[in-house]
């Protein structure tokens, strides 16, 4: 049976882990790489699959094609939707699906919705990423033509 103090742990952890999902999120729609390297074990594995279809290793690899992904785009947004957490001490794993909207400097657009399957351990009190795996599960070409606004680069938290 677990004290009080286990479980308030596993809660704060838990917590954490998804804070961990928002923070790339959040980090990415504002195209900050700096945040983005933050949130990566050093030896992370970045799994994206077809059509980008990519095993990158390292986080300096990571983010060089996080990079390269943010400057492909005009605008891009990823949207956790959902997330299964379970919690293993210092690691865990998660899913979360995805709802991705972006468009590129050429004019065309994707509308994607994915699942991102998840590992991850605290590294110096902190939740890192230790393997993200992509996985998307529609993909639609399409033609966005609204009004793109830049948000701010400045973390306010």
């Amino acid at each position: 049976m677990l004290n009080n103090n286990s479980n308030a742990q596993m809660v704060e952890d838990e917590r954490a882990v998804q804070a961990l999902a928002g923070r790339f999120a959040d980090a990415t729609n504002r195209r900050d790489i700096v945040a983005l390297q933050a949130l990566w074990a050093p030896n992370g594995i970045w799994d994206l699959k077809p059509p980008v279809d990519a095993l990158l290793k390292g986080r300096d690899t990571i983010i060089a094609m996080a990079q390269q992904l943010i400057e492909d785009y005009e605008f891009f947004l990823n949207l956790p939707i959902t997330s299964v957490v379970e919690l293993h001490g210092d690691k865990a794993h998660a899913r979360w699906y995805m709802h991705e909207v972006g468009r590129r400097h050429d004019g065309g657009g994707l509308n994607n919705f994915g699942l991102s399957i998840d590992e991850m351990m605290k590294l110096d009190g902190q939740w890192v990423f230790t393997k993200r795996t992509y996985q998307p599960i529609y993909l639609e070409e399409v033609k966005l033509t609204g009004a793109v606004f830049a948000l701010p680069k400045a973390a306010y938290l």
